[in-house]
């Protein structure tokens, strides 16, 4: 299927930049359905630490979103990627896969203080350009100069309004202090200071409006908030039935109708009235699409203000919208369960299974059909099963209903099979987060997490930074289970004197899950490489450069000064080698013996010169020869990673 793609990633940099928040733009509206925080794979750039997203803000046009991140981005930035298909385009075509590596914050502002507000006579609320802070520190909200009272982080992606619990406030202007807060990046602000003004809400509580909600429910919504109100004070009429108040449910509400948390008290109160069907009184009789109600309300109250008694009414209407297929490109196929799977707006129910027919190619074949929440699973029956090709699904009128009986219309769709392979989504990081170093080798360990095919045993399976694995390489299973392998890079292939990142690459296709035979990859629905970032060891030996004397003032020497390609380890502590077996000093045939010099601050235990010291003796500057021990197991001395020893050699003296 055809789709736009990710075309920008950013920080997002509108009137201040968020080192918690990333902003993705896309060039074609998203439908906001298919877009989750699991879409979004984070991680620290060159590692494989994940940053994970806890909180995604759809704009309203669908053209952008902001991500929340666990933590802030540190210096060396984060690198992003997003699945091929994981996001539809609000025409449900697929977006393709997106990455983008090392995005760095460049946030330097402290966070500013756009507006305080009382919201009671307990409760302020400030609002901010950027998240802030507040676990981290040790800052928070003073009122007329008392108590601190701390923050805490908002868990909302694009949401930096923070409400804070306060003592009471008085009427008029009360001084608000924000002390010592600070955004992700760390830029801190030591104090803010605003004014709220409060004026004590001695209202009368009374209905504003009413107006229904859905088939079964209106919401009431009333001049201010009430911490009294209950079934008990509502009277429902339909005529001149009463509805019984234990069946009416009253709950507080937010203005978009979502229940309030933990029953907060609010403005905004549901009522859910009994559909009492298969009574004497059902909600809506034979034929009846709508029902006006009486309602009334009296008793409830905010503290100790009674509020005003209501009397009105209010139209609740069934739903009469038949359920229709969302879109005929989400249709998806799997050909081992042999299902066809059609995704509907509403919940179904099963209403008639003779309505379906399905044809594959010309020929009708057997099919049952099965719902499940909101998706119609069409299972192909035919000794055949589900083969490559195109078949007509005709849904009849009367297939399905929704929870109001409503029954699909009529409608045909295509749906395509096709030979692509089936896979089994790899999840999470089975090369580990470093290579081992045994015997001058690196060595990657890929645990699979069951049993796996041949193929997983072949280098040919595997790349290492985009190229075949280097010559020499060998691959094999640690175990007769066959779910974890290793491979064993060859001595010869040099990572270099420091530990290095590398890119180790599962090939496409190249590997199956045993029991199911599926394609082992990151998409669910092709075959994909499934790349990893890990550490290679340093697995190059110090060299010897240079050899030069340690003079005294009469000009003999006292001592030789090595220097070496790289820094070597020289910490001696108790129980550690001390290094005096690991060369041999000579002037002519008499050996010299040594100890290493105490390190200083020009010359450090783990920088690449070592000093040596002639033990109580010294000699003329010429001649001196120095060379490893012949017997190999003698030399402690190595590079910092401790991986490996100095190379052998055998020099004169400078």
């Amino acid at each position: 299927m055809g789709g736009g793609f990710f075309y920008w990633l950013h920080f997002r940099s509108e009137s201040a930049i968020n080192a918690k928040e990333l902003v993705v733009k896309f060039n074609k509206a998203v439908s906001k359905a298919s877009v989750a925080t699991t879409d979004f794979a984070v991680t620290a750039t060159g590692t494989v630490t994940a940053n994970s997203v806890t909180d995604v803000l759809v704009s309203e046009d669908g053209k952008s979103a902001v991500l929340l991140l666990t933590s802030a981005v540190p210096t060396a930035g984060v690198d992003v990627k997003i699945a091929d298909g994981d996001i539809l385009t609000s025409g449900y075509d697929k977006f393709a896969k997106f990455e983008i590596t090392a995005v760095k914050n460049s946030d330097s502002a402290t966070p500013k203080l756009l507006s305080a507000v009382a919201k009671d006579s307990t409760t302020v609320e400030l609002t901010f350009d950027e998240q802030v802070d507040w676990t981290t520190n040790s800052g928070g909200v003073s009122v007329n100069g008392g108590s601190l009272v701390a923050g805490a982080n908002s868990t909302k992606a694009g949401d930096y309004t923070y409400t804070f619990t306060v003592p009471a406030l008085k009427t008029g202007a009360n001084t608000v202090q924000v002390l010592n807060y600070a955004d992700f990046a760390g830029n801190k602000e030591a104090l803010s200071t605003t004014t709220v003004n409060y004026a004590s809400n001695v209202a009368t509580p009374e209905v504003a409006s009413i107006k229904a909600e859905d088939s079964t429910s209106f919401i009431v919504t009333l001049n201010r908030s009430v911490d009294t109100i209950a079934n008990t004070n509502f009277t429902v009429k339909k005529g001149n039935y009463t509805c019984t108040s234990t069946d009416l449910t009253v709950s507080y509400v937010d203005a978009d109708g979502n229940p309030t948390v933990a029953g907060a008290p609010s403005k905004y109160v549901k009522v859910e009235v009994p559909t009492q069907a298969a009574t004497a009184n059902p909600l809506y009789a034979t034929n009846e699409n709508s029902v006006a109600l009486s309602v009334s309300l009296s008793g409830y109250k905010n503290a100790t203000v009674i509020g005003k008694e209501y009397n009105g009414s209010v139209t609740l209407s069934k739903d009469l919208t038949a359920p229709v297929v969302v879109s005929s490109k989400l249709i998806t196929t799997d050909k081992v369960a042999k299902t066809i799977t059609v995704p509907f707006d509403s919940t179904l129910t099963l209403a008639d299974a003779s309505k379906l027919t399905v044809v594959s190619g010309t020929v009708k074949i057997a099919a049952t059909p099965t719902v499940s929440g909101k998706n119609l699973v069409i299972t192909i029956t035919d000794a055949a099963g589900l083969t490559d090709g195109t078949y007509s699904l005709v849904l009849d009128k009367g297939l399905v209903k929704d929870s109001g009986n409503n029954v699909n219309e009529a409608t045909t769709l295509s749906a395509t099979v096709s030979s692509a392979s089936a896979t089994k989504v790899v999840t999470g990081g089975i090369f580990g987060t470093a290579a081992t170093y045994e015997n001058g080798k690196n060595v990657i360990t890929v645990n699979y997490g069951a049993k796996v095919s041949d193929s997983a045993a072949s280098t040919s399976s595997y790349s290492l930074n985009g190229a075949a694995l280097p010559a020499g390489s060998v691959a094999y299973f640690t175990t007769s289970v066959k779910d974890t392998v290793k491979i064993e890079l060859p001595a010869s292939y040099p990572v270099g004197i420091e530990d290095l990142s590398a890119k180790i690459t599962l090939n496409a296709s190249a590997v199956k899950d045993y029991a199911t035979g599926n394609v082992l990859s990151t998409s669910a629905t092709e075959a994909k490489a499934v790349d990893q970032v890990i550490t290679l060891k340093d697995n190059v030996a110090p060299t010897v450069s240079k050899v030069e004397y340690v003079k005294d003032a009469n000009g003999l020497a006292t001592g030789l000064k090595l220097t070496f390609s790289e820094a070597v380890d020289t910490t001696s502590a108790a129980g550690s080698p001390d290094f005096t077996d690991d060369f041999v000093i000579k002037t002519g045939s008499t050996v010299i013996p040594y100890t290493v010099a105490s390190a200083t601050s020009t010359d450090t235990a783990t920088d690449n010169v070592v000093t040596l010291d002639f033990t109580s003796v010294s000699t003329a500057a010429s001649n001196v020869t120095i060379a490893t021990n012949t017997d190999l197991a003698k030399i402690d001395l190595a590079d910092k990673s401790g991986n490996n020893k100095v190379a052998s050699f055998s020099v004169t003296a400078q």
